[in-house]
């Protein structure tokens, strides 16, 4: 199932980045907010540890960034994919410097937790599906190109 992931937080001036996502799953086994952000968390931790360099070559003990295996490819950015970083007000080599491994129910629960409790709204096609009011078990109606957004929201203020 393609899906389109809106990326927007609060406060930010940068444009909007709109993601493909290409998930496993198709429509009918995405029925509730739940499912789908679990598909989601799955989504991203396989592309975080496809991107995953081992601790061995990316030793932080030296004074300066780790060297990059001559094994990885060297990644050359064209003049449209610069304009595009530049748009999205980051640019990156591509590379993972983590030296730990993510532990994919851990990422569930909190972005299950984000959700419930409210840090995190979640619109399809400009709907809200998310709130305090409807819960991680609202069913959703998902279709190939659905636009989604995840709106993730800050406190503006020490306390709350």
């Amino acid at each position: 199932m393609r899906l389109f992931v809106e990326r927007k937080a609060l406060g930010r001036t940068r444009g909007v980045a709109k993601v493909p996502y290409e998930l496993d799953e198709q429509p009918s086994e995405l029925g509730t907010l739940r499912e789908l952000i679990v598909a989601l968390v799955r989504h991203e931790v396989a592309e975080f540890e496809a991107g995953f360099i081992p601790p061995a070559a990316a030793d932080n003990t030296q004074d300066h960034a780790p060297e990059i295996p001559s094994s990885l490819p060297q990644r050359r950015y064209t003049e449209a994919e610069l304009a595009e970083l530049l748009e999205s007000g980051k640019i990156s080599f591509g590379y993972t410097y983590n030296s730990g491994k993510v532990d994919l129910e851990q990422a569930i629960l909190v972005a299950l937790q984000a959700v419930e409790d409210g840090l995190v709204r979640v619109f399809i096609n400009n709907e809200e599906v998310s709130g305090l009011d409807t819960g991680l078990d609202t069913r959703l109606r998902l279709k190939d190109g659905d636009m989604l957004t995840l709106l993730r929201l800050t406190f503006l203020t020490g306390q709350y």
